[in-house]
C-alpha cells in the first residue's frame, strides 16, 4: 500500500466513523422522540421504550451506512481540493480514478456487508421490535378479516367478517353444516366469544331444511355447542410479512406465489429491492468521488447537503418505481433496479467531467 493511499484512507476512515455515529444517532433519536410522544401518554415505561430504540439500532445502521460514505468521501476530497493537495496529486500524474480506487474497493466491501447485515441482523431485530411495539400498544398482527375455515373433515364451514385476537372474538359469523354437498344447517350470529373450551355465539339465527316442508327457523339470544371448539389460533392472520423473511425465504415465497397462480409482483419487487439497496454504498461513493472536489468553500455544509439530497433522491426514486412495479405497470426487476441504474449513469456522467 502506497503512502498516498494510506494518507487518503486515514483521512476517510476517521471521518466515516464519526459520520456513521452521527447519522445513526440522529435516526435513533428521532425514533425515540416519536415513541416517547406516542407511548408515554399510554402509560408505557421508559424501559420498554428504550428497548424499542435498542432493537432499532441494526436498522439505523443499515440506513446510515450510505449517507455516511457519501458525506465522508465528498468532505475528504473537498478538503484535499481546498488545501490544493489534489492539485499536487494530479500534477504528479495520478488520475482521479486511480486516486479514488481504494474508496471504490471500500464501497464494494460495504455493499456486500450491507446485504448480509440486512439479511441476518436487521430482519431478526425488526421482527422483535415490531412485535414488541404492537404488544405495547395493544395491537396484534394476528387480527384477521374475511375469515374462512373448514372444520370437522370438511363438514363444517366457518365464515366471519373479522377476528379480533386480543378479545378472542368473531364478528359477522356464518356457520354451514353439510354432508355430501347437501346443506344440513346454517347458523348466522352477530358475534361470538371464546370461552375455556368452545365458542359462544350471540344473536343467533338458525336455518334447517325440512324434507317436504318449509325451512325451519329459530332465534337464540345465546347458543353454544361443545363440538364448535376450533381454537382461536385457527382464525389468526397467516399471511406472510416480507420484511420478516430472509432473502432466500423471500425468493422461495415468490416462487410459491407464482406456482399457485397468485399475484407475485409486489413480493418479487420487495425481494429484488434488497439487492439494489445493497449496491447503494458503491453508487454513492461513485457519485461523491465525482462531486467531492468541486467545492472550495463551505465544504462541511455542502457535503451534508449533497449527502441528504442524493440519499433522498435515491429513496424517492426507489419508492416511485417500486410502486409502479408492485401495481404491474413495470416488471419487478425494473422497479427494483432503477435507482442503482440511474445512480450509476449520473455518477459516470459526473465522473467524466470531474477535475483530474
Amino acid at each position: 500500500m502506497s503512502r498516498l493511499t494510506r494518507y487518503l484512507l486515514s483521512q476517510f476512515l476517521f471521518l466515516f466513523l464519526l459520520a456513521l455515529i452521527f447519522f445513526q444517532f440522529s435516526i435513533v433519536l428521532s425514533d425515540l422522540l416519536i415513541n416517547l410522544s406516542k407511548l408515554v401518554p399510554m402509560g408505557i415505561g421508559l424501559g420498554e421504550i428504550l428497548t424499542l430504540s435498542y432493537l432499532y439500532l441494526p436498522q439505523a445502521l443499515s440506513w446510515s451506512l450510505s449517507p455516511s460514505l457519501l458525506f465522508s468521501v465528498s468532505f475528504v476530497l473537498g478538503t484535499l481540493y481546498a488545501h490544493n493537495e489534489l492539485v499536487v496529486v494530479f500534477g504528479s500524474g495520478i488520475s482521479l480514478r486511480r486516486f479514488t480506487l481504494p474508496l471504490f474497493l471500500i464501497g464494494l466491501l460495504a455493499s456486500g456487508f450491507l446485504f448480509f447485515w440486512n439479511d441476518r441482523g436487521v430482519i431478526a431485530a425488526e421482527t422483535q421490535r415490531q412485535e414488541l411495539n404492537r404488544s405495547l400498544q395493544g395491537f396484534s398482527n394476528k387480527n384477521n378479516t374475511n375469515v374462512a375455515l373448514l372444520a370437522d373433515a370438511g363438514r363444517l364451514l366457518y365464515s366471519a367478517s373479522f377476528y379480533n385476537d386480543q378479545s378472542k372474538t368473531l364478528t359477522g359469523i356464518i356457520l354451514v353444516w353439510k354432508k355430501d354437498d347437501i346443506l344440513i344447517r346454517r347458523l348466522d350470529a352477530e358475534w361470538a366469544e371464546w370461552t375455556k373450551d368452545r365458542w359462544v355465539f350471540h344473536k343467533v339465527k338458525t336455518y334447517e331444511p325440512m324434507a317436504g316442508k318449509p325451512m325451519s327457523y329459530r332465534f337464540d339470544d345465546q347458543w353454544s355447542d361443545p363440538s364448535i371448539a376450533d381454537p382461536p389460533s385457527s382464525f389468526q392472520r397467516k399471511n406472510v410479512e416480507m420484511n420478516e423473511l430472509t432473502f432466500q425465504q423471500a425468493l422461495d415465497y415468490v416462487e410459491t406465489l407464482k406456482r399457485g397462480g397468485l399475484p407475485s409482483a409486489e413480493a418479487e419487487t420487495d425481494a429484488l429491492q434488497r439487492i439494489s439497496f445493497s449496491f447503494s454504498p458503491f453508487v454513492v461513493i461513485w457519485i461523491s468521488a465525482a462531486i467531492g472536489g468541486r467545492f472550495r468553500k463551505n465544504i462541511l455544509l455542502m457535503s451534508v447537503l449533497i449527502s441528504l439530497l442524493v440519499s433522498a433522491s435515491y429513496v424517492i426514486l426507489q419508492m416511485v418505481f417500486g410502486l409502479l412495479s408492485k401495481t404491474g405497470a413495470l416488471p419487478p426487476w425494473v422497479g427494483a433496479g432503477i435507482g442503482v441504474l440511474v445512480g450509476a449513469v449520473v455518477g459516470f456522467f459526473l465522473f467524466t467531467r470531474a477535475r483530474t
